[in-house]
């Protein structure tokens, strides 16, 4: 690990402890470890709902072959659609099935638990 990613992980483990420190004021010990634990859960599988959503993007749009040769299965072809708009909102609704997660053993995640969506509708501004 070479310098600057020291500092980043020091500066981190600074700001995790004082918003540990704020959150730790306003609740009960034994309370804390469930919100605390059910964040960190929620952040990890928002994390791999959004990495395997980027994946599928990727395999919607791109028509060339997967890795293996095959071709791509997932492919949408652009010229089925009317507008940009039509095949976007395609994609779109194609990306909110539960079954293109399931198959990679991804946790689904609903829009609003999202961590982006908890994140954006947060009381304070992440930080403070």
């Amino acid at each position: 690990m070479d310098t600057a990613e020291q500092e980043f992980l020091k500066a981190l483990d600074g700001k995790l402890w004082k918003a540990a420190d704020r959150l730790r004021n306003n609740l009960d010990a034994a309370n804390y470890k469930h919100v605390v634990l059910g964040l960190i859960f929620l952040k990890y599988v928002s994390d791999a709902f959004e990495e395997r959503q980027a994946e599928l993007r990727h395999l919607f749009t791109e028509g060339a072959p997967d890795q293996s040769g095959d071709n791509n299965l997932y492919y949408m072809p652009r010229d089925d659609y009317d507008s940009d708009e039509e095949y976007e909102e395609a994609v779109n609704a194609e990306l909110e099935l539960h079954d293109y997660y399931q198959e990679k053993n991804v946790f689904w995640v609903p829009k609003q638990a999202r961590w982006d969506f908890i994140k954006s509708t947060a009381a304070l501004p992440i930080g403070s």
